[in-house]
């Protein structure tokens, strides 16, 4: 499965990888939470449930979010 994807999606595009740097980062949890500049891109993954903002304005993974993380890791590590 891990050969077929990659052969129709050889990168990872711009969403996975700011979602497993958040993750190597350990920003799972709104204790975890890490401060990173607000672009229309996390503004469009907050929306879409990928990322939530704190009220202190850091970000985290949401539980979905957290699931294409872990997925996207595992077909894309060498």
């Amino acid at each position: 499965m891990k050969q077929i994807i990659r052969q129709h999606f050889p990168e990872m595009d711009e969403e996975e990888k700011l979602l497993i740097k958040l993750l190597e980062k350990d920003a799972t949890t709104k204790k975890g939470a890490i401060r990173m500049r607000i672009t229309k891109f996390v503004e469009s993954l907050i929306k879409s449930e990928r990322l939530r903002k704190t009220k202190s304005g850091r970000i985290y993974l949401t539980d979905i979010g957290y699931g294409i993380a872990c997925g996207a890791k595992r077909i894309y590590s060498e």
